[in-house]
């Protein structure tokens, strides 16, 4: 016995095909904007550690250690005081608040200071700083130093942001 089976091939639209794959190709361009928009929604903390000079009015400071040369120069225009500057901006649509400011030295060892102000709101695209006395610093890095790891004089600026659970610490660090 022989069965004979017919099949009919239709060929598509060429027009209902372009479409279709089209609206696929824009409902994906849709989701990863919606992805891209939740993810720039809240706030983006970023941390750079800065050293300087101060006097009572402001501050001159710099991504990179200053010179003694650049040091002694800023004396001589009146700011007197060498510091470490935690500078913090917030490049996200969202406000948050940073509960503190502290220098982390490379063992793990921090220092902060209470009467900084803190928490500190901060909206969005803004930033703040909050600047410790380079003399303070060297003297905790010396003690932290004494028996601890070689990198224990190297510090980093660090903010604790309200809600997260880990600190935010700058990717620059000095050695003092």
């Amino acid at each position: 016995m022989l069965a004979t089976v017919v099949v009919n091939m239709h060929e598509g639209d060429l027009a209902t095909t372009i479409l279709a794959a089209l609206g696929v190709v824009l409902a994906l361009a849709s989701l990863g904007w919606q992805a891209y928009s939740f993810l720039l929604s809240g706030s983006r903390v970023r941390v750079q550690l800065k050293h300087g000079m101060r006097n009572a009015i402001g501050a001159i400071t710099s991504p990179t250690p200053l010179t003694d040369d650049q040091m002694k120069a800023l004396a001589q225009q009146g700011y007197p005081e060498q510091v470490f500057g935690v500078e913090v901006h917030n490049a996200g649509r969202s406000p948050t608040s940073i509960i503190d400011a502290r220098i982390v030295f490379g063992n793990g060892a921090a220092y902060s200071e209470a009467s900084q102000g803190f928490p500190h709101r901060l909206e969005p695209e803004t930033e703040a700083s909050w600047y410790f006395s380079a003399a303070l610093i060297r003297a905790q890095a010396r003690l932290w130093g004494q028996g601890s790891p070689k990198h224990a004089n190297e510090i980093r600026a660090s903010v604790r942001v309200a809600g997260r659970d880990k600190p935010v610490i700058s990717k620059n660090r000095f050695t003092v």
